[in-house]
């Protein structure tokens, strides 16, 4: 049985900035009484500007992308309505300039906010619907001297959303303080070509196709290889969904049950995520649970 989910793509539109210019127009022959007709002499001095350094526990109402202006930041208390929680801050110490996303310096610091996260949330932050972006200071930032890095997580909408959603509350040990973030079991409505239509989260005890099992740590270089290698990304999911069931992997497995698995789209690719999540599929609805099931839940077919 065979099914998967392919890797979701989604772009956002550049921002249009208008600025207005101001003519001053002075009308008149003479300077009025008391006045020098000197524009510099007596205005204050601007203060020196504020870098803007993200603080551990702070909460945004919203954010506009990976580069984070001074004007964006806003921090907010996480028990009011939020969309995202920073639960991390480092420092780059290896860079001369901001970090073009991709780069082997980015996937550094995503792999070290993935460290931060599985510690705040209290396990693997890819197993709720939770998303983790690592977010920098803009350019004119940097030649301030910001040299600082914020890991963010947010609550997504769905297992294959990546937008975030408003919440209230700070995502720490969510995933013991919030069983419902977690990946359950879903409905599913497939095309006759196996192609995912729609994916709905239910409880297992609902009637359902499919299950999360768990995770695959993919280890192809590129994203291209990683859209290649389908069928070692559905062998690698069969021994996850096994593992889960408590199933032998061996000749009957692809019997017992097929595998649907969402892989991280191209930017969170770039950006350093190499997780892909399994879920057993089985062309038959179930209203239980096949955790620990063994070869009684999954029948040879």
């Amino acid at each position: 049985m065979r099914a998967a989910i392919p890797g979701g793509r989604w772009f956002r539109g550049p921002l249009a900035a208008l600025a207005a210019g101001l003519t001053l127009t002075v009308a008149g022959c003479g300077n009025p009484a008391e006045v020098d007709g000197l524009l510099t002499d007596d205005w204050a001095a601007f203060p020196e500007p504020v870098a803007v350094v993200p603080v551990v526990g702070e909460c945004h109402e919203s954010t506009s992308g990976i580069r984070v202006r001074v004007s964006d930041h806003h921090p907010i208390d996480c028990a009011n309505s939020q969309r995202v929680e920073t639960i991390h801050v480092g420092t780059f110490e290896d860079a001369d300039s901001v970090p073009a996303e991709g780069g082997q310096t980015m996937r550094a610091r995503f792999n070290e906010c993935d460290r931060k996260a599985r510690d705040w949330v209290g396990g693997d932050w890819r197993t709720a619907r939770l998303r983790l972006t690592v977010r920098t200071p803009t350019e004119t930032a940097w030649a301030g001297g910001a040299r600082w890095f914020r890991c963010d997580l947010s609550e997504a909408r769905a297992v294959d959303a990546a937008l975030e959603v408003p919440r209230r509350g700070s995502l720490k040990n969510a995933l013991t303080a919030e069983p419902q973030l977690l990946h359950q079991c879903f409905k599913v409505n497939l095309s006759t070509h196996e192609t995912v239509m729609s994916i709905v989260a239910v409880t297992c005890d609902k009637p359902h196709e499919a299950e999360f099992t768990g995770i695959h740590t993919t280890q192809q270089v590129t994203y291209e290889a990683f859209l290649e290698n389908f069928d070692g990304t559905e062998a690698a999911c069969l021994r996850v969904v096994a593992a889960y069931a408590k199933v032998p992997v061996d000749g009957n497995l692809e019997y017992r049950v097929g595998t649907l698995f969402y892989g991280p789209d191209e930017a969170a690719w770039e950006a350093g995520d190499r997780g892909v999540r399994c879920l057993a599929w089985l062309p038959d609805q179930l209203t239980r649970s096949v955790r620990a099931g063994g070869t009684s839940a999954l029948p040879a077919r």
